[in-house]
């Protein structure tokens, strides 16, 4: 069995944990900035962030907020897990960058680019040849047109469709169910 850490204690920290039991991970411990002493989340200690603690361990921020998580990078020392979900359907020539969660029913197409710290979550499907940049989130059920440029921290909300070569500019926050052309 592998084991990892988790940086954060809320709900996408949650599904994390579930999606790293089900692909064989042990949690050690969880990482949240403002633990107090003797902090205890789903059974496991929760320690403020040191970059000396556990380095033996990757870890995973499971931080929902794409400001954040990019925040949180600029400090940690460790190095990163990837979970992807078995029931994921990704072709051979994708990248994923380190960091990233692909959530269950996802589905990543031929020649796509999935930057490092990405949420692609439950049942999105990425089209061929779409680049994610770095921090974006791409909500449940969103569909990403093939040729789609997603920017640097960009957010799809659940159930949107950006068509085929769509440009979504870094940090856009794209509203639920929206068609974006």
């Amino acid at each position: 069995m592998k084991a990892c850490l988790i940086y954060g204690k809320g709900g996408h920290a949650l599904t994390i944990e579930a999606l790293a039991r089900k692909s064989d991970y042990e949690i050690v411990a969880f990482f949240d900035d403002n633990a107090d002493v003797n902090d205890r989340y789903r059974g496991r200690e929760v320690l403020r962030y040191e970059t000396a603690l556990m380095r033996e361990y990757p870890l995973f921020i499971a931080i929902g907020n794409n400001v954040v998580r990019k925040k949180i990078v600029s400090f940690v020392a460790h190095k990163y897990c990837t979970f992807i979900d078995n029931t994921a359907f990704i072709t051979q020539d994708v990248r994923i960058g380190e960091g990233t969660v692909v959530m269950p029913g996802a589905i990543v197409q031929a020649g796509a680019d999935i930057g490092r710290h990405v949420i692609l979550n439950i049942g999105c499907a990425v089209d061929h040849e779409v680049s994610i940049g770095d921090f974006a989130h791409i909500g449940p059920k969103c569909y990403i047109g093939g040729g789609a440029v997603i920017g640097e921290g960009a957010t799809i909300g659940a159930g949107s469709v950006i068509m085929r070569n769509a440009k979504i500019a870094d940090w856009t926050n794209i509203p639920p169910l929206s068609v974006i052309t």
